[in-house]
């Protein structure tokens, strides 16, 4: 009898065992699953971040291709003024040249007078290209 009780308590001892690893295995399996329910959570929210930060860089980026366009045009459009302007000044300059100028011979103070005005003219135009290089 007291063989019988031995064994029916080593049954029981090897029960309590069996049942005490399987509520372990259980927990421990709990356990793991909420982990990964947080990794997952938190793996998301990393990706919506990253996401809005690749549409913050992509929106900055477009804005920064725009500008530099803009400012690409701007500098086309100051490059052909200034060929404009060199074209401008190469012409009045062939424009204004002593052979153009009729000095009337009879007049000497009327020719005094143009001739004047013509080295006025020179002068301003030397002045306007000094000033236009710099």
């Amino acid at each position: 009898m007291i063989e019988k009780e031995t064994v029916r308590l080593e049954d029981s001892l090897t029960a309590m065992v069996r049942i005490t690893k399987e509520n372990e295995d259980i927990d421990r399996n709990k356990e793991i699953e909420a982990i990964r329910q947080q990794t997952k959570l938190e793996i998301q929210q990393i990706e919506e971040v990253k996401n809005d930060r690749i549409i913050a860089l992509e929106k900055k980026l477009t804005m920064l291709k725009e500008l530099y366009a803009a400012k690409q045009k701007e500098k086309e459009k100051e490059i052909a003024l200034e060929i404009e302007i060199k074209k401008f000044k190469e012409q009045l300059s062939q424009d204004i040249s002593v052979d153009n100028v009729d000095i009337d011979e009879n007049c000497s103070e009327q020719g005094s007078d143009i001739s004047e005005t013509y080295t006025e003219i020179l002068e301003k135009i030397g002045e306007s290209e000094i000033n236009g290089q710099n």
